[in-house]
């Protein structure tokens, strides 16, 4: 154990995953919520899945199912989160049926795991704040907040609030909310001298405070941003350990503050790195980036997924590629998590269908039964293929996709079966043996 992780080794490790039902659950997404699976199970904690669903206008039907279903198919079972009750709470229109058994009976003791849902106790968490003269009333019209960004952008110069409220004392400013005025509610955050933040992979940062400035800590509409529900909730779940994307880094000053206000021990916060495409660039839709049931249906193993994602951005220590889940978790930890970006390429994850263990056994021997059999033709070969494939324990996409791709290069294309009659047993004996070589290679 990394000093930086035995920080909270008093109590047991807690990971989260924390994503918004806005879409399905994308290859960076849901490496964090990985990485965060496999911390929690190296050290024998938990992990839980929340919902940041604050964002009303922004919810997508139908990604709530996306989410649950894909942490499953990896694997990723949650030991709190949503339960049964709790989504049944919600409202369908917005969110979408959700498979009641991908969902557990009950979420746990630290719910509910909606935003949306524990909305009282934010604005308990901003009621104290206030009380204690450590956040304030803002009554800027949203016309005015966009004059003073037009402003500061005409000077060449960052948009930072002027802090017009801030010294408005606390029973006039209520009195002001009360009569019906529109509001925020801002943190007051330091004016000067330096912010100290540690993240788990980049050690301290100083931040000037002159660069920050005080931000909301609840909307208009009553909802809180981010910045506040989510150092809530880690704090309200136990969250040992936060990890989240490298985009985060920066508001780190706004999260260390606001613990700091409260007086809660922060999480040890990892920020994990970008997940990049094949060209450098971070993952979008233009490299074709798909869903975890896209994957699972093109004939993925989940393991091999598990494999392959782990290893973006994260190593063992050593040159180890081909890796059980059990084997990850055993050999998981901070410190072998890079600070660099790390890259997607869907081709690579191919060769890992031959370096699967026991690949080379199931082809060699798949190869010698398909040399005697007695007649040449689709359903002959599917029949002698299934049969090696279940002698070695193999099931599903997990029979055919090696052969797959040892008979043709390529994860997907015709019929299997009707494709290796028409290439004709010869060929496909080479192949069968070639891939062999590569799979023990």
């Amino acid at each position: 154990m990394t000093p930086i992780e035995s920080i909270a080794s008093d109590r047991p490790v807690r990971t989260r995953f924390a994503p918004s039902p806005t879409g399905f659950l994308h290859i960076g997404a849901l490496r964090t919520a990985l990485f965060s699976y496999l911390l929690a199970r190296h050290h024998g904690g938990q992990f839980l899945l929340r919902i940041e669903d604050t964002d009303q206008n922004r919810l997508v039907s139908g990604s709530l199912q996306s989410i649950i279903e894909s942490l499953r198919l990896m694997g990723m079972d949650y030991d709190e989160g949503p339960d049964r009750a709790s989504v049944a709470a919600l409202d369908a229109a917005k969110y979408g049926p959700v498979d009641p058994a991908l969902l557990p009976e009950s979420g746990g003791a630290h719910g509910p795991y909606f935003q949306s849902q524990r909305l009282p106790r934010y604005r308990e968490v901003v009621d104290s704040l206030l009380d204690a003269g450590k956040a304030y009333y803002a009554f800027e019209t949203k016309e005015e907040l966009e004059a003073m960004r037009a402003a500061a952008q005409m000077r060449g110069e960052p948009f930072l609030y002027n802090r017009r409220y801030r010294d408005v004392p606390l029973a006039e400013a209520r009195k002001r909310a009360e009569d019906g005025a529109e509001y925020v509610v801002r943190l007051k955050m330091p004016i000067e001298g330096p912010i100290r933040t540690v993240d788990a992979l980049r050690g301290e940062t100083i931040w000037d405070a002159a660069t920050q400035d005080d931000f909301v800590i609840l909307k208009a509409d009553g909802f809180p941003p981010y910045h506040l529900a989510a150092m809530v909730d880690d704090y309200d779940m136990r969250i040992t350990h936060a990890l989240r994307g490298e985009e985060w880094l920066s508001s780190s000053p706004k999260h260390f503050c606001l613990f700091q206000a409260l007086g809660w021990e922060p999480p040890v916060f990892v920020h994990t790195p970008s997940v990049l495409g094949p060209d450098g660039k971070k993952l979008s839709k233009r490299h074709g980036a798909k869903s975890v049931r896209e994957f699972i249906d093109e004939g993925y193993v989940a393991e091999a997924l598990v494999n392959f994602l782990a290893l973006v951005g994260w190593s063992p220590g050593d040159d180890t590629e081909v890796m059980s889940p059990d084997e990850i978790i055993a050999k998981f930890g901070i410190d072998g998590i890079s600070a660099s970006p790390g890259k997607f390429d869907a081709e690579k994850l191919v060769a890992k269908w031959l370096k699967q263990p026991g690949a080379a056994e199931y082809l060699s021997d798949l190869g010698a039964a398909l040399m005697d059999a007695a007649a040449w033709d689709a359903a002959a070969i599917e029949a002698v293929t299934r049969e090696v494939g279940a002698k070695h324990g193999r099931e599903r996409g997990d029979i055919t996709h090696p052969v797959r791709v040892a008979v043709s290069g390529r994860e997907v294309g015709p019929s299997l079966f009707d494709m290796m009659a028409v290439l004709g047993r010869e060929r496909v004996l080479t192949r069968l043996g070639r891939a062999v070589e590569l799979a023990r290679a």
